[in-house]
């Protein structure tokens, strides 16, 4: 049993080490649409620029979408794997849970074979004792 336990722990920390990366990966693509907005919205109050600004502004703009879409998609892959782990850890415990179940099992049958026996000695004793007293 103590391996379907190491599995199932080693399961749990790959699933919780990537809960943290999918939470980075989270506050990453929320950062960057924060700044798309607030750029977007400096860009639109300044309209006095020139064309070489406007169109820097658009070739950032453009670039900042690319970066969103590439963490979107890393974000996906992240939640992708995320899943693929949970599932893993929730069959890494149900496997623990059954060997548990069995351990259990064997060891309440085990002491009830114990205790059979020791209420047979005793109930032996008990017998030797009754015949072997005088008078009866």
């Amino acid at each position: 049993m103590g391996i379907a336990e190491s599995r199932e722990k080693d399961a749990a920390r790959r699933l919780a080490e990537l809960m943290q990366v999918r939470g980075q990966v989270i506050d990453q693509l929320s950062q960057l649409k924060a700044y798309r907005e607030e750029y977007q919205q400096s860009a639109l109050l300044g309209k006095n620029h020139s064309n070489a600004t406007f169109a820097d502004t658009q070739l950032f703009l453009n670039r900042l979408n690319k970066s969103i879409a590439a963490v979107e998609e890393q974000l996906e892959q992240v939640e992708k794997r995320q899943l693929k782990l949970a599932k893993n850890w929730q069959q890494s415990r149900a496997w623990t849970r059954s060997l548990e179940t069995l351990v259990e099992r064997d060891q309440r049958r085990d002491q009830a074979r114990r205790d059979r026996n020791e209420q047979k000695e005793h109930d032996d004793i008990s017998g030797c004792q009754v015949r072997q007293t005088p008078g009866a």
